[in-house]
């Protein structure tokens, strides 16, 4: 898989998921790396900082980043929010995104349980950029489910996928010469719904959830060996056609996507619409800045992080 360079750094004062968790820990039940193992810990620009409680200025804010990225491409909003007031976590999970999807999902799980549970709030807003803001939908999908049923499970198989199990054929196909594997199914082994009503409002910034699409010209195998197991189950989400996984359930957190039409990664279509999930709404950059911000730069500019800041602050 190819290496790359972090993007950005947060400042002195954010939620250090790096440090040993408090009684409350992580959720046991996550499968991934806890909330305190390395892949969780963020580039903060000073040593250790201990979580602060829920402020009037209102919940936790926990930041999700994309594919191949890291917690300190949101810097800028985190300096924002914490200027307001707010407790900020911006987690590196799932070895930088790449990891595969179900088990990201079981991670940032664990990290967002343990934010409620050291801080003492009774709810945390959420923020995600392209994975993230998928990861996000999933998140309040089983929250409000409640069954523990896996979002996305029946399509990708279950959780920790092999490194090229799935590169030349269906989740439940092995790829010629190698026997089949009997794993655990994805609802036996995911993490607990996180409780009732414990995200109030969600941003994502070019969400993918309805998944990433391949070009034609790009093979199977190649997003996986390139960039890791999440892009490749990205992929095989949008070939499935599935919809967001909060479509179709009866609305609970409040929920704003923020899209771009100059963004060639992860199309505005990629956005819920109200017709799946009554209280979301679409933010056209074009319309809140007067301008588009390519896929890449979203988390870092500073219109975009005002913008978040201010939607996260509205009652």
């Amino acid at each position: 898989m190819l290496k790359f360079p972090l993007q950005g750094e947060l400042p002195p004062g954010v939620f250090d998921l790096s440090a040993p968790a408090g009684s409350a820990g992580a959720d046991p039940a996550a499968t991934g790396p806890t909330a305190t193992g390395p892949t969780a810990a963020s580039p903060t620009a000073a040593g250790p900082t201990p979580p602060g409680a829920p402020t009037a200025a209102g919940p936790p804010v926990v930041c999700l980043h994309g594919t191949v990225a890291s917690g300190g491409n949101w810097g800028h909003l985190a300096t924002l929010m914490l200027a307001r007031g707010r407790v900020v976590a911006a987690p590196t999970y799932g070895e930088r995104g790449t990891g595969p999807l179900l088990d990201n999902y079981a991670e940032v799980t664990g990290i967002v349980r343990r934010v409620l549970e050291e801080t003492g709030a009774d709810q945390v807003d959420l923020v995600g950029h392209s994975q993230g803001g998928l990861l996000a939908g999933m998140l309040v999908a089983a929250m409000l489910r409640g069954d523990g049923h896996v979002p996305f499970a029946e399509v990708l198989g279950h959780l920790g996928t092999p490194l090229g199990q799935m590169a030349d054929g269906p989740a439940d196909s092995p790829p010629p010469g190698r026997p089949a594997t009997t794993v655990p199914s994805a609802d036996a082994r995911a993490p607990a719904p996180l409780p009732p009503n414990s995200i109030r409002r969600v941003v994502c910034v070019s969400g993918d959830h309805r998944g990433f699409p391949k070009p034609r010209w790009v093979h199977k195998a190649w997003p996986r060996a390139l960039f890791g197991p999440a892009l490749a189950d990205q992929m095989q989400l949008r070939e499935h056609g599935v919809a967001p996984a909060i479509a179709g359930l009866t609305p609970g957190p409040d929920w704003i996507d923020l899209v771009t039409d100059i963004d060639r990664v992860v199309p505005a279509s990629s956005a819920v619409t109200r017709d799946e999930y009554a209280a979301a709404r679409t933010i056209r950059l074009e319309d809140a800045l007067g301008r588009g911000v390519p896929h890449p730069r979203q988390p870092h500019d500073h219109g975009v992080g005002k913008l978040i800041a201010q939607l996260l602050a509205d009652d």
